[in-house]
């Protein structure tokens, strides 16, 4: 099943993940106040991991909806191509105050 070294899920992804069966693997670093080259290239970087393999979820709304975006790390989301593929026409970040809410 999963492998998370004796820690329980809290987050709302990883409770999912767990309600599925889905395997998965908690990887822990020590994170930076500073991000050179962005919060998950430099992740990757500590990790010791390709950064093609590392992907990053964005929180948004499409017309008002609450939307999630999985985008490749060394990638930056397109706001207009997100609400075109949420069939909708105005995408912004989600606050993340609101998110947290989520």
């Amino acid at each position: 099943m999963s492998s998370k070294k004796n820690k329980p899920a809290g987050t709302p992804a990883l409770l999912a993940l767990e309600k599925s069966g889905v395997e998965f693997t908690i990887l822990e670093y020590e994170q930076s106040l500073h991000h050179e080259h962005g919060f998950a290239l430099d992740s990757a970087a500590e990790l010791g991991m390709d950064p093609r393999v590392i992907f990053k979820t964005l929180l948004a709304r499409v017309d008002g909806k609450a939307v999630c975006a999985v985008v490749p790390a060394a990638a930056m989301l397109n706001l207009k191509s997100l609400a075109k593929a949420a069939g909708g026409k105005k995408a912004a970040m989600m606050d993340p105050h609101d998110a947290e809410k989520l």
